[in-house]
């Protein structure tokens, strides 16, 4: 534990530190013009999943379900659900007893937690409906910027714009998106 929050912090602090988050804010900006919604971006840190950036997009209704610097636990969201299906099992089901009280309050049970993590591998996108806020629903998508860091971004918007077959198409837009731009500007394949 201890040493995964270190170098979760590890990776943080290096992500600041470089041209990295320079070059995401033109990305989630681009997703915003793409898209029309919300854009977040969050970075696994330790057992949570810190939001860096939130660009809005066109559609006049704004969902701002969460603030830059602002975090929640892995899972929680479609940036962090996103993230936690990046992980082995073993892992999610450690992390879920560390914080099995907070996951109770927020009535997220290990069984349904695991079962939208199987969602989203075989999706290849993560799809959250109504589960923070009522009436909102998201997509996201997880990948590694370096060997100890990963990010996600994610779309929200109301329920009634994001119902099932946007969430496809967005999360494969998405998906397809975060692949390019890895490529470009890593020089590799995101997952």
């Amino acid at each position: 534990e201890q040493r995964a929050l270190a170098a979760a912090a590890m990776g943080f602090a290096a992500l600041r530190r470089t041209p990295l988050l320079d070059a995401l804010r033109p990305f989630a900006q681009k997703l915003a013009r793409l898209s029309g919604d919300t854009v977040f971006l969050v970075i696994r840190q330790g057992d949570y999943a810190l939001c860096l950036l939130r660009e809005a997009g066109s559609f006049p209704v704004k969902v701002f379900t969460i603030d830059q610097g602002e975090r929640r636990l892995l899972g929680v969201g479609a940036g962090g659900l996103a993230l936690m299906a990046a992980l082995p099992d073993e892992e999610i089901a450690a992390l879920y007893a560390r914080h099995a009280a907070s996951y109770a309050h927020i009535r997220v049970s290990s069984t349904a937690l695991m079962k939208a993590v199987r969602q989203t591998r075989a999706a290849g996108h993560a799809e959250i409906v109504d589960t923070i806020t009522p009436g909102v629903s998201g997509v996201g998508v997880a990948f590694p910027v370096s060997e100890l860091t990963w990010v996600a971004f994610s779309f929200g918007a109301i329920s009634s714009r994001l119902d099932a077959p946007r969430r496809a198409q967005m999360g494969a837009l998405l998906h397809a998106e975060c692949q390019a731009w890895a490529k470009d500007y890593l020089g590799q394949d995101a997952k």
